[in-house]
């Protein structure tokens, strides 16, 4: 099997990093190159070691994201270069907590590669507010690689109780580049049952033109189609077999 391309993802001018965790805890981080054409106060990219960096809870990319070819290929990548060439985003905490002195708005893969390589991360400081920096996250992560229905819908759902009453679905629909009536497909998404979610043998199997049975199959029969998602988790169906077995469930409910 042919090997996955490796992400130009590193500058050969980045400075090599330290080679063990242990180096990397002593050292301050280093500034590296100051960022142009910003807002005062200017941005800077710094070194950072990555355990100074709260990676958040907000939801991003599902577990498997972290492990696929794609991810091994970037961790390579930041391996054989040193560090990564695109800096990931962070803001800086106001107060430091648990150790952490920023917090990251986007670049959680790259972050991750840095930190199973013991590599120190590249990383642009910017002064956002902490709503700004969740949209930022959003946009960052869906321009570099489109969210699947679900990861958007879980993302959104967390903006929205979030967020002031000014930043409208309809606005970020915009912002990302998609239109209304995804957003909220991704939202139903999102807010189906967990045991709906993971009879699938990825919650990225789940597209947007699933969102209207799954909804409707819940609102009329959630017992019989709880019960079947739960019979058929584990067993690594194809989609289209968990959608008919659910869907069979649901009418079941109706022929009785």
């Amino acid at each position: 099997m042919a090997k996955p391309p490796i992400p130009q993802d590193v500058a050969p001018d980045v400075a090599p990093a330290p080679e063990t965790t242990s180096d990397l805890q002593t050292q301050p981080p280093t500034a590296v190159l100051p960022a142009t054409n910003h807002d005062t106060p200017p941005e800077v990219v710094l070194l950072l070691d990555p355990s100074v960096i709260d990676p958040g809870t907000a939801p991003n990319r599902t577990a498997d994201a972290m492990d696929d070819e794609a991810m091994e290929a970037l961790s390579l990548s930041v391996f054989l270069s040193k560090g990564n060439q695109q800096p990931i985003h962070v803001r800086l905490l106001e107060q430091a907590q648990d150790g952490y002195q920023y917090a990251l708005i986007s670049g959680a893969r790259r972050l991750q590669a840095c930190m199973r390589q013991h590599l120190q991360v590249r990383a642009l400081v910017v002064d956002v507010t902490p709503e700004k920096a969740l949209v930022e996250r959003l946009i960052e992560n869906h321009l570099r690689e489109p969210l699947s229905p679900w990861e958007l819908g879980q993302q959104l759902a967390h903006i929205k109780a979030q967020a002031s009453s000014d930043l409208s679905m309809r606005k970020l629909a915009s912002l990302i580049g998609i239109n209304a009536s995804q957003v909220q497909k991704a939202l139903d998404i999102a807010a189906l049952p967990r045991e709906v979610v993971v009879a699938f043998s990825s919650p990225k199997d789940i597209r947007y033109a699933d969102s209207k049975v799954l909804k409707d199959w819940i609102a009329t029969s959630a017992d019989a189609v709880i019960e079947k998602a739960t019979q058929i988790k584990g067993q690594a169906l194809p989609a289209k077999q968990v959608l008919e077995q659910l869907g069979q469930a649901a009418q079941n409910t109706h022929l009785k």
